[in-house]
């Protein structure tokens, strides 16, 4: 995800390997998320607030999915991994791109199967009271995730996965799938669960 100003800010969002317009999924039923802090950037409380969205944010997917895909946040007890790894994090994180500081990249995940949402720790970020901030993370969270589970960007207007979207200190942003989100996201694993089946009936 990278920004510039334009007449407030022009968000223009950002996936690795977004040229590639291959169909790619996750081929497993369920998938387990954690949101952690590696690099100590965040206070306890901060920690508590930000997973809350983090949350919502796959609850948003989950809902979409309607079954075809779990996704589940991950427990401590479990011995797997989890899938996806949500996390803010600075300049050069060993990441196969950097941070650039406030502005430019805010936001940066991969396409299935690699599991990876990281978000830019210089940025100033808001949940919803752009006086707060530049950068709206309930909306970067969605979109990410939308990569993170294989969508491509779209030029639907109403779309999450809008690659440019532009925050002003006067607009109100939805944080609920367009019907065309829901499609989309539904037609990629639907077609995945029809192969599987086809395939085991063989």
């Amino acid at each position: 995800m990278r920004c510039a100003s334009l007449l407030g800010l022009l968000l223009l969002i950002y996936a690795t390997g977004n040229e590639a317009r291959g169909v790619k999924r996750w081929s497993k039923e369920r998938l387990t998320w954690k949101f952690g802090d590696p690099y100590q950037l965040l206070s306890n409380r901060q920690q508590l607030v930000i997973r809350k969205f983090v949350a919502n944010a796959f609850d948003e997917w989950s809902s979409a999915l309607d079954g075809i895909l779990e996704l589940e946040e991950h427990k401590e007890n479990l011995k797997e991994p989890p899938d996806i790894n949500v996390y803010f994090a600075k300049r050069n994180h060993s990441c196969i791109e950097n941070f650039d500081g406030r502005g430019g990249i805010v936001a940066h995940s991969a396409y299935p199967s690699v599991g990876l949402l990281h978000l830019d720790g210089d940025e100033l970020w808001h949940t919803g009271d752009s006086r707060k901030g530049d950068v709206d993370l309930r909306y970067v969270l969605i979109h990410e995730i939308g990569h993170v589970l294989g969508l491509h960007h779209s030029k639907f207007k109403k779309s999450v996965m809008r690659k440019n979207y532009r925050s002003s200190k006067t607009q109100k942003r939805s944080y609920q799938l367009s019907k065309y989100d829901i499609r989309s996201i539904q037609k990629l694993y639907k077609f995945k669960s029809k192969h599987l089946r086809k395939y085991l009936l063989a």
